[in-house]
């Protein structure tokens, strides 16, 4: 659905930028290409606003293109056009829905265009055919010439792959934007090589290479296994080449977090058959056999096993229960929080009518299936103190869910995540700057066998890996 916001008759607070903010927003007016790496709550949204607005004061732009995950331009970018009293003179479109809708929105005459970043394979966006050499789109070119369009990528991880389409199609128009910003809490989530596409999109290569050839020639060199892994110094000569256009902050306002892990013993009725799938891909558990195909597919069936539910197409409920282990749990610490009130992060679908079930009522969720408008009502509610529980899968309120920090300080983790990316992200959707609590609870429910203890030590590795490359270029920055 599209929809096209002019003034507003009623006055806002006026923006008070933090210091961090006003060097954000210098840094923007002052240069073509910028880099926003900073956490959850810093104001990343307020900085680039603010920059297009004194931008474009300074006849500088003319409008201001934000691409970003679909739920992040539905709810958090209107509602900071609406917040504050600096934005009252800028109106905006979101470019979603049917072609029809997506064309009408282009052609508006506003200041600030909303577009999830899946509208980049559009018929509007989508490029021509190889053999022609990709061609760029005209309709999209007559949008990009009408006007001095400025850029921002809001959770600019969504391109860090290279070679996806979405990267690809994006390279081609960047000549054409007379300013660049990119924003995300999360630079480097898996590898190194996670940076390039995202810097590149600032810079078309000023800093990092104009090509991933470049890149990994540079800072990358090949294991005994053919895989690229950073130079000893890499992770410091990228850091210094970034620097000087990339603001990163430590996070110093940053909410304390007491991680509380709740291991609960694997039953021992179950053991012989989970030995028998991790090293045969098939097995008897609870009265059916699970089978395996290859490596992927026992990743997601140990992780079944862990929740306690397989997914099981010729059941009525949809999958066959193994055990009601972390559904006690859960329960058991919901009752200890006595009403307080708490954010709950599943993953399947099973997860969730489970949970329904064993608590009595329909608990309302942030996930698959759930419009980004409902998603934002149920999060606006439980900010409110009128819910006590509110359940979401990790990659659904991963970006662009706020307000649950006002009414909250426990993050129940029922299901967890391989993605670092994810999981730090969802954390920090109630460990983040507004709350009220001094401290905030984080409360991990795991099966205690081989497959648990390595998805933990997964995301806690990527973590270290994050902190370290932040910490190097934190220095660069203070430098």
């Amino acid at each position: 659905m599209t929809t096209t916001t002019s003034l507003w008759s009623k006055s806002r607070p006026s923006l008070e930028p933090k210091p961090e903010q006003i060097r954000g927003m210098k840094l923007i007016v002052q240069n073509g290409g910028v880099r926003l790496f900073l956490k959850p709550g810093k104001g990343k949204t307020s900085i680039v606003l603010k920059s297009f607005e004194v931008l474009k004061r300074m006849d500088l732009v003319d409008a201001l293109l934000v691409l970003g995950p679909l739920r992040v331009i539905t709810t958090s970018w209107p509602s900071e056009l609406q917040k504050w009293e600096d934005f009252r003179h800028l109106s905006y479109v979101t470019i979603h829905g049917g072609k029809t809708e997506r064309l009408k929105a282009m052609k508006a005459d506003v200041d600030v265009y909303l577009m999830n970043i899946e509208g980049l394979l559009t018929t509007e966006w989508r490029l021509g055919p190889q053999k022609r050499g990709y061609p760029l789109n005209e309709v999209a070119l007559n949008f990009l010439r009408g006007k001095r369009v400025m850029l921002a990528v809001d959770e600019s991880t969504k391109f860090k792959t290279n070679d996806s389409a979405r990267f690809k199609t994006l390279k081609k128009y960047l000549k054409y934007f007379a300013r660049r910003v990119v924003m995300t809490g999360t630079p480097k989530p898996n590898k190194l090589e996670d940076l390039f596409s995202q810097c590149y999109i600032t810079d078309m290569g000023e800093d990092l290479g104009e090509y991933i050839t470049h890149f990994r020639n540079e800072y990358l060199a090949l294991d005994h296994d053919g895989k690229y892994i950073p130079q000893v110094t890499a992770v410091d000569r990228i850091a210094a080449k970034i620097a000087p256009t990339t603001l990163q902050l430590e996070d110093s306002e940053a909410i304390p977090c007491q991680y509380v892990d709740i291991w609960l013993p694997f039953p021992e009725e179950l053991k012989p058959a989970y030995k028998e799938l991790s090293r045969n891909f098939i097995a008897e558990i609870a009265g059916k056999d699970v089978m395996a195909v290859n490596a992927g597919v026992l990743f997601g069936k140990l992780r079944q096993l862990a929740q306690g539910a397989f997914v099981d197409d010729e059941e009525d409920c949809g999958y066959r229960v193994a055990h009601d282990l972390k559904l006690d749990a859960l329960e058991n610490l919901l009752e200890e929080l006595n009403g307080e009130p708490a954010f709950c992060l599943y993953w399947y679908n099973s997860d969730y009518q489970r949970i329904n079930q064993r608590l009595g009522y329909t608990v309302p969720r942030v996930g698959g299936g759930v419009s980004a408008t409902q998603g934002a009502a149920y999060c606006a509610s439980f900010g409110a103190g009128g819910m006590p529980l509110l359940l979401g899968q990790p990659q659904s309120v991963a970006h662009g869910v706020d307000g649950l920090q006002q009414n909250c300080n426990n993050v129940i983790w029922f299901a967890n995540d391989p993605s670092w990316e994810n999981t730090f992200q969802a954390n920090r959707r109630v460990a983040r700057q507004g709350t009220k609590a001094e401290q905030v609870f984080i409360y991990r429910i795991m099966l205690d066998c081989p497959f648990e203890r390595a998805l933990l030590a997964i995301v806690d590795g990527k973590e270290c890996s994050e902190a370290e490359f932040l910490a190097i270029l934190r220095n660069y920055l203070v430098a």
